[in-house]
């Protein structure tokens, strides 16, 4: 037996189906179950299909760049001053 591959359309169409599934359940303990596993699944899909994948790249990287563009700039003006003397 081989284990089948998750892809985009089978989750999404299992997403579709547990909201169908959610919306006509009546029982409240069975509705908040179906709730939660529909939860799981849309932070599955999110993993597997991230929006923005290098958004927390750059928030991190940022800082550090102008940091360092900063530094570079004083001590390089600090140098041109000395020439100029």
């Amino acid at each position: 037996m081989t284990p089948k591959e998750t892809t985009l359309e089978s989750l999404d169409s299992a997403i579709a189906e547990l909201k169908k599934s959610v919306d006509n359940v009546s029982d409240a303990e069975v509705k908040k179950e179906l709730e939660k596993t529909l939860k799981n699944l849309l932070r599955a899909r999110e993993k597997m299909n991230p929006a923005r994948p290098f958004t927390a790249h750059y928030v991190v990287a940022l800082p550090f760049v102008l940091i360092f563009t900063l530094v570079g700039i004083y001590y390089f003006s600090k140098i041109l001053k000395k020439e100029c003397r």
